[in-house]
């Protein structure tokens, strides 16, 4: 549930935590609705939404990630609990006039008061047995959340930011519970022995309708199959704060439209054509080695490095064609101060590296 939802739900669920069950459920959950191991969150009005059932196995059309292997579930335990208050609570026996006498006569028309020294308190009674289903591998699930973490935003980031997400692990159901909570100084709990007998299962008859009457503070719960009802649960709580974390942090990352485009090459590095400049025909980029870094100046020529093939599609005849490399050398030329042409204009010195040029 959220943390900013302070009604008495809120208060309810974390009061009864000091049974160490995990947290308590004041509107107790359809056990078919929470099969663990399960992600989902409470909403404002303390429903519990499904997400998804966590599994090892892909399914056809599943967005999410699947386990790194199969969970392995705890035995299930049966437990017969007494009635379950939250601190503070104190149950005093009374017979019909209202008074607490020491030792209540058997089949008298006598009652329990459960009576609390702080402003909320709150009883819970269930019907016999309480089943403790439980998966305990936390590693297990932790990795699943960082794998699905991005996906489970992306899809219910508004309501994750609201109320958290819960990884289920833990859960104990019941076929049927009774529940009486209050927030306020002046309001206690009262119920007949007779109605509490019924309530934990040990009479299995109708109450009469004083006693109906006198319990009318109580809400019932049965279950309709044999997954019972969820009083208590636990497990992995992620609050609201840390998806608005992980709102912050999917913001930072670049979209997948974005990354996957490729940026256009380089002017420096696309393959260009042959290009006439100045009656000289110049070689592709790649087929030619550049052993020159600045500026070309008649103290510095450009010299480059070419095997005869690329001489000779370069148009440059008349060379020694037994060399196996060429050395050509360009240098500017003297143009006039006043030429208005862009480019200086290129001579060419041809000599053969291994002979004299022909």
């Amino acid at each position: 549930m959220a943390a900013h939802y302070k009604d008495l739900r809120e208060v309810y669920a974390r009061r009864m935590e000091c049974h160490g069950n995990g947290m308590g459920l004041m509107q107790p959950i359809a056990g078919e609705d929470m099969i663990l191991p399960c992600c989902g969150y409470f909403d404002r009005n303390g429903d519990w939404n499904l997400i998804t059932k966590l599994s090892a196995e892909q399914d056809v059309g599943d967005a999410w990630i699947p386990l790194e292997h199969a969970p392995v579930k705890s035995s299930d335990l049966n437990i017969e609990w007494q009635p379950k208050t939250s601190l503070g609570v104190q149950a005093i026996a009374l017979d019909a006039s209202g008074e607490s006498p020491d030792n209540l006569p058997a089949g008298a028309d006598a009652h329990i008061k459960y009576t609390s020294n702080n402003k909320f308190g709150a009883v819970l009674m269930t019907l016999k047995p309480i089943t403790l289903h439980a998966y305990n591998d936390e590693r297990l699930f932790m990795s699943w959340l960082e794998a699905n973490k991005e996906r489970l935003y992306a899809r219910y980031g508004t309501e994750l930011k609201k109320y958290g997400l819960w990884i289920v692990t833990r859960t104990y159901n019941s076929p049927g519970a009774s529940i009486n909570a209050w927030l306020d100084n002046k309001k206690d709990a009262v119920v007949s022995v007779k109605a509490k007998a019924n309530m934990l299962g040990e009479l299995g008859q109708e109450t009469s309708l004083s006693d109906s009457l006198t319990d009318r503070d109580w809400s019932h719960y049965r279950a309709k199959t044999e997954h019972g009802v969820v009083v208590f649960m636990d497990g992995i709580e992620i609050r609201p704060m840390e998806w608005w974390k992980e709102g912050l942090k999917s913001g930072l990352r670049p979209s997948r439209s974005t990354s996957s485009r490729r940026s256009p090459p380089s002017p420096r590095t696309q393959q260009r054509p042959f290009e006439e400049k100045d009656d000289l025909l110049l070689p592709p980029q790649p087929q030619v080695q550049r052993r020159f870094a600045g500026s070309v100046s008649r103290d510095r020529p450009l010299t480059l490095v070419a095997d005869d093939d690329v001489l000779e599609d370069a148009g440059l005849k008349g060379m020694n064609r037994s060399a196996s490399l060429r050395r050509v050398s360009y240098a500017p030329s003297v143009a006039p101060s006043n030429s208005s042409t862009r480019s200086p204009s290129l001579r060419r010195e041809t000599r053969s590296i291994s002979g004299e040029t022909q």
